[in-house]
């Protein structure tokens, strides 16, 4: 079975993928034969108009946004090393599957 990128002539931008398209598109969108419907690890390059490895997602740990905040530096310096780890333990623990963020996302919760 045959399937194909609708796209956007003008700019490469990918409208839809599917294995139908209608026998006349309108001007300006035009279907690229691609072999086989898009892998969700993949993502569409308007320039090259095809379907690329989709970059990895860098992940960021609210510890460390917790961590580089000045008021927990203060206190986390003036405590045990003991202290720190109870108090690092219990943030992992109410951080939870929230633990981690992507790049560019608000680190606020």
């Amino acid at each position: 079975m045959s399937w194909f990128a609708i796209v956007e002539e003008s700019t490469g931008r990918l409208i839809s993928t599917g294995s139908v398209i209608a026998p006349v598109l309108p001007l300006g969108i035009i279907a690229i034969p691609i072999s086989g419907p898009p892998d969700p690890d993949q993502m569409w390059n308007a320039q090259t108009q095809q379907f690329v490895a989709r970059p990895p997602k860098v992940l960021i740990d609210r510890l460390d946004d917790i961590r580089a905040r000045s008021g927990i530096i203060a206190t986390l310096q003036a405590i045990t090393p003991d202290q720190r780890q109870i108090i690092m333990d219990t943030f992992i623990w109410l951080l939870g599957n929230r633990r981690f963020r992507v790049q560019g996302m608000d680190p606020n919760l």
